[in-house]
């Protein structure tokens, strides 16, 4: 599901909710998983600018009441 675009100083970044199952497993360009939790502060705090705004801008999406994010208008146009 397409929620929204975003776009840094350096990057565009276009930013999607999936529903997977099975084990999370770091590959390619990641060289690490890290869960997050809002409350995380140390882990926000690696985060670079541009992650920061795209986690807070996903937290600001309505949900309903299974907690998927409803994706903003402008993204269904």
């Amino acid at each position: 599901l397409f929620l929204f675009d975003h776009e840094s100083a350096t990057n565009r970044h276009s930013v999607f909710w999936a529903d997977a199952s099975g084990t999370a497993l770091a590959d390619d360009d990641a060289t690490a998983l890290h869960l997050f939790t809002a409350d995380e502060p140390a882990l926000r705090e690696r985060m670079s600018a541009a992650s920061r705004q795209i986690v807070e801008r996903f937290l600001d999406l309505p949900r309903g009441a299974t907690g998927v994010p409803w994706p903003p208008a402008s993204a269904l146009e």
